[in-house]
């Protein structure tokens, strides 16, 4: 495909566009995800806010092991406790910032903000087209 095309089109990249871009990267499923990684949790969440979901129900699902937030925070030092002690913001963007320069999590052309979309009166949208013939 080219770089204009792909066969799913993921909007946003919170955790859980993240994760289906990791799903589908580990599938061989060509994918573009629009978006930057975590822009809400990082630009639009306050300093020090804790996050509802306990630790152990926190990550961002990986297609292999090793890449939950215990993982991530046993292996950098970082305390963890997986019920009854919240993860903070702070924590959590940096499980994500370190986790996302790993293969799975996101690649060059997974995470293309701007790629194959138009600008339009309300932002960002992006082009489809209708595939026709015997693998459409």
């Amino acid at each position: 495909m080219t770089r204009e095309e792909t066969d799913v089109a993921i909007i946003g990249a919170g955790p859980n566009g993240v994760a289906v871009a990791a799903q589908l990267e580990a599938s061989g499923i060509e994918r573009r995800i629009f978006g930057f990684p975590f822009a809400t949790w990082r630009d639009r969440m306050p300093n020090g806010m804790l996050l509802r979901s306990e630790p152990y129900a926190s990550d961002v699902a990986a297609p292999v092991p090793g890449f939950r937030v215990r993982d991530y925070c046993l292996s950098n030092g970082l305390p963890y406790v997986e019920r009854k002690q919240p993860l903070s913001r702070e924590t959590f963007l940096r499980y994500e910032t370190g986790s996302r320069a790993l293969s799975w999590r996101t690649s060059s052309r997974s995470m293309s903000p701007r790629s194959g979309t138009r600008k339009g009166a309300s932002g960002f949208r992006p082009k489809t087209v209708a595939r026709s013939g015997p693998d459409a």
